[in-house]
């Protein structure tokens, strides 16, 4: 999967000492210290740097986030740092489980990179196939039910969140459309217009589906969204989540696409795992039941949103794959097909 990612350099030491140095908040010598991630281990969208700030004597675990290098290999047209940033700083201080975003780098002139410092929270996240191993899949059921319980407690606060009185609509994922769900979208169709991947066409005539047949939903039932509401972003301490991460797919949509989301990924671990493990999978209808239970929500037009968000994980894959070796590039895309056929309604 290394080849799937797009260039990050490393982050210096020092440049992040000096970045904090210069803040009007932080009076004395800055230290760094205990520094981990980095270029090496970047995920397949932003780099992370974990380290610790000696700060006037006090030690602050802190986490760096930031950009790749904009060339050709990232996976997105824009990445928003700015944006991100302040939906971090927003949502912590409305009280939702967000690591508070504190400084901020948004045009790379101190770090080298676009990106911003938050502070770092502690807690485990799911394993990378989370039915298999780990936090969920290790756990006895009853532990098992308990923590997706509070995921989905976290992901309805995050559904809960005052959009419209917060100004959390100017930090989200939008383009030109007559819809929340058009911007949304729209979003990702820079990236197409931008990297012109293979079966465009298939693309265009997907969207123009979704948008010929996007339910009507009113004001007041659209929510923000987490946009890539996968298990392994949530941090969990216990039983209990600390905190959501990776924010920069948030959009305004509704509750339903990132329950849909969350479904696709529960039938790709499933069409990939041990008979064993793919029975301890819950299916759609179980996982949207679960959801509703815990958080008094209901999830309409999942069917629709269950299409939907198939064209976000095109879009990625698509752009991913131009990462790939060439021999390793065809097998990739043939790959996506049952993504396709979803989108498709086959």
């Amino acid at each position: 999967m290394r080849a799937t990612k797009p260039d990050f350099t490393d982050i210096d030491p020092a440049d992040i000492a000096r970045f904090l140095a210069q803040q009007p908040d932080i009076a004395g010598p800055v230290e760094i210290a205990n520094v981990r991630g980095g270029g090496a281990n970047a995920g397949a969208s932003s780099g992370v740097v974990v380290f610790d700030a000696i700060l006037e004597g006090k030690v602050e675990p802190l986490v760096l986030r930031y950009a790749p290098l904009r060339n050709e290999g990232r996976i997105f047209f824009d990445y928003g740092i700015r944006q991100q940033y302040e939906l971090q700083a927003r949502l912590a201080d409305a009280g939702l489980a967000v690591p508070r975003a504190r400084w901020i780098d948004p045009d790379g002139a101190v770090l080298g990179l676009p990106g911003f410092i938050m502070e770092k929270v502690e807690g485990d996240v799911a394993h990378a196939s989370p039915f298999s191993a780990g936090l969920i899949g290790d756990a006895a059921p009853d532990v098992r039910e308990r923590r997706i319980a509070s995921i989905f407690r976290a992901l309805g606060s995050v559904h809960g969140a005052d959009w419209q009185g917060s100004a959390v609509a100017s930090c989200v994922r939008q383009a030109a459309g007559r819809t929340h769900f058009e911007r949304y979208i729209n979003w990702y169709w820079e990236t197409v217009e931008w990297v012109q991947p293979p079966h465009r066409e298939r693309l265009e005539r997907l969207r123009s589906w979704l948008f010929a047949n996007q339910p009507d939903i009113h004001h007041d039932d659209l929510a923000l969204i987490h946009g890539d509401p996968s298990l392994g972003n949530y941090m969990l301490e216990g039983d209990e989540v600390r905190a959501i991460i990776d924010w920069e797919l948030a959009g305004i949509v509704a509750p339903a696409y990132d329950i849909a989301m969350q479904c696709m990924a529960n039938s790709y671990y499933r069409a990939v795992s041990a008979p064993e493990v793919a029975a301890r999978i819950p299916d759609d209808a179980s996982w949207v039941a679960h959801y509703e239970s815990v958080t008094g929500r209901r999830v309409e037009h999942f069917e629709f949103f269950r299409r939907a968000v198939t064209l976000p994980l095109l879009v990625v894959q698509l752009s991913m794959s131009r990462n790939f070796p060439d021999g390793l590039r065809d097998e990739f895309l043939a790959g996506m097909e049952a993504i396709w056929a979803v989108g498709e309604g086959r």
